[in-house]
């Protein structure tokens, strides 16, 4: 149901967005995220959506002031730098992704 989906999908990502800022890149390692990242994108275009919805809340939270308040600058560095670390092979990802779908025109 398309209206379900429109409900789910934006919870959803914010819960992976809240799972990644927890777990990255301690208990969740980076190769294991980047492996992820890319099932999902080559899955469907609802788990596509909902990756890309997730990374833009977490880029988003790692950056806003109430993110900073509310998560220990430890945290908050230490996801960063695993997202610095697969920064590289994630955004090759995301073009292929990208060319895939939008270089076809």
């Amino acid at each position: 149901c398309p209206t379900a989906s429109k409900l789910i999908v934006p919870k959803l990502s914010a819960l992976l967005a809240d799972v990644i800022i927890r777990d990255f890149p301690d208990d969740w390692p980076a190769a294991s995220l980047l492996k992820t990242a890319t099932l999902m994108l080559q899955s469907s275009a609802t788990t596509s959506g909902l990756l890309l919805m997730s990374l833009t809340q977490l880029v988003e939270d790692c950056t806003d002031s109430d993110y900073n308040s509310s998560v220990s600058t430890t945290r908050r560095n230490a996801v960063l730098q695993g997202l610095n670390d697969v920064r590289e092979p994630l955004t090759k990802v995301l073009y292929e992704f990208m060319q895939y779908w939008y270089g076809r025109v």
